[in-house]
């Protein structure tokens, strides 16, 4: 995850920060809600210039933003928990996220960005996908037995 406070939304530092994250780890796929700060000519040119996918979130419908909407969470977790101006313990949760291991990928954000690393994220994800799915048929089990029971 990258972050940084910004002052406002301009696009124009917006677009500078996604600079940044692409000189230190190219973008394949930029996911971005509808914004004006996301959805204009100079982050289009941007992208297209860099063979940036751009795809755009569905308004009005969080769960197609997950992974997205679980990081916001933490960060505002994090922000309200240690009552401290956001400047000043952003980089702080944010590296305390990249260094926790995600049971998603089964590693470290950190770790996950290392080119030796990328081949593993895929078979985590496949055991991922298959964990999740027999939790939640026995989820529906027990639910089933527990209103039997009533």
């Amino acid at each position: 995850m990258f972050g940084r406070h910004l002052q406002s939304k301009e696009s124009r530092k917006i677009l500078q920060f996604i600079k940044e994250i692409h000189l230190e780890l190219p973008i394949k796929t930029l996911i971005t809600d509808n914004g004006r700060e996301f959805n204009n000519k100079s982050l289009d040119k941007f992208c297209t210039d860099n063979r940036i996918e751009r795809q755009f979130s569905v308004p009005y419908y969080h769960q197609s933003n997950g992974r997205i909407e679980g990081a916001n969470k933490t960060i505002r977790g994090g922000i309200k928990h240690a009552k401290k101006p956001i400047k000043s313990i952003l980089a702080k949760i944010i590296s305390g996220y990249n260094g926790t291991c995600h049971w998603g990928i089964g590693m470290t954000p950190n770790e996950a960005m290392k080119t030796s690393n990328r081949v593993e994220i895929p078979k985590h994800q496949d055991k991922y996908a298959e964990e999740f799915k027999r939790k939640k048929k026995n989820l529906v089990k027990c639910i089933k037995q527990e209103i039997t029971f009533f």
